[in-house]
């Protein structure tokens, strides 16, 4: 979504950088992503989030939450760690449903993984102290994540070049060989991607992969054409010139979202809303509520029984709760997250 609304667009960057992508971004990348909630989350938002298993969606920017019109940051990013009297609910993975009438993506959501350090800029203040003060999010190389030390970690399964997804790497298809955006975009001022209106996203000039950007339908054609390309590059189908061979090697099957739910915990035992039935959906592995009898749903029977949590509480209630172990509540989602390469923000 974002690629599409802003990424390729010319129309959102100055003149100078026609010929530069925004954030000068080139793939689309492909991630594992092992999550472990704290039991902390799970407790303050089990009854009131719309994307189970979540917190809140924070947007990050340049190494920290991005701050309010007011200066401040938004009461989650305190949360992470406690500070300002809010509860310290841990540094949690956020998730929220967004819609952009630019580039609509049905169900699309956005993910946020916060670190150490989520209030500072990149930059010297950045480490040190704070550091050491602050709690992890993002696991050490080859740490699974518990919810108590860290609360997610991240393997890269491949990616694919726009070029290749557009058309811009294929000879026959645009009536010569480039070797990336820039030089095509450099050799022509007709070499246009994409040029949208900034506000509404309807298309002024491009290329034919870009068509209909603002009807649903045809962008969730556009992003199964992502994941067939990618099937391909794997499967030797497709060979692109923007992937070294030494890189090719280390590229990993996409797993089917059947089987990333074969891996995961039922809802019912981390989404305390989901005893009465709920499915994983997609890549993204979502708990939605569905009916007895609906392929995937599964309700929890009369043995189980949803532990109870404590919240915690805000400085100036009463005391908060220590930090809890892992229980079996926590959920691991290993998701599948289909983001640009600009778009990984890790703190």
């Amino acid at each position: 979504m974002y690629v599409q609304a802003e990424g390729i667009n010319q129309n959102v960057r100055p003149a100078q950088d026609r010929c530069v992508c925004k954030s000068n971004m080139h793939n689309i990348v492909f991630y594992e992503v092992p999550i472990v909630q704290t039991n902390e989350t799970i407790a303050e938002y089990q009854d009131s989030r719309d994307t189970p298993e979540y917190g809140p969606f924070v947007t990050m920017e340049s190494g920290r939450c991005s701050p309010q019109e007011d200066g401040e940051f938004p009461p989650e990013c305190y949360m992470f760690n406690g500070e300002k009297g809010y509860p310290n609910l841990g540094p949690f993975v956020g998730g929220g449903k967004h819609n952009d009438s630019r580039a609509p993506y049905p169900d699309t959501h956005w993910l946020s993984f916060p670190d150490r350090c989520p209030t500072e800029l990149w930059g010297p203040t950045k480490f040190g102290k704070c550091r050491q003060n602050t709690r992890r999010g993002l696991c050490p190389i080859g740490t699974a994540p518990d919810g108590v030390t860290c609360t997610f970690t991240y393997e890269i399964l491949g990616w694919v070049p726009i070029d290749d997804l557009v058309g811009i790497s294929n000879e026959s298809y645009i009536g010569g060989k480039y070797e990336n955006f820039t030089t095509w975009c450099k050799a022509s001022d007709d070499h246009v991607e994409f040029a949208g209106d900034v506000k509404t996203g309807e298309m002024e000039k491009g290329l034919d992969f870009w068509k209909n950007p603002t009807d649903p339908e045809a962008n969730k054609e556009r992003a199964a054409k992502v994941i067939q390309l990618y099937d391909e590059i794997v499967s030797g189908k497709f060979v692109s010139s923007m992937i070294w061979s030494h890189q090719l090697k280390r590229f990993k099957p996409l797993p089917s979202p059947e089987e990333l739910t074969a891996k995961n915990t039922k809802c019912y035992e981390s989404v305390k809303c989901c005893a009465g039935g709920c499915v994983r959906t997609g890549y993204a592995q979502l708990c939605t509520p569905c009916k007895a009898g609906e392929s995937g749903c599964e309700a929890a029977d009369t043995s189980f029984s949803f532990p109870s949590l404590e919240k915690v509480k805000s400085e100036g209630e009463d005391q908060t709760p220590a930090l809890s172990s892992a229980m079996s509540v926590q959920v691991t989602v290993a998701s599948i997250a289909l983001l640009a390469t600009f778009a990984t923000l890790v703190l």
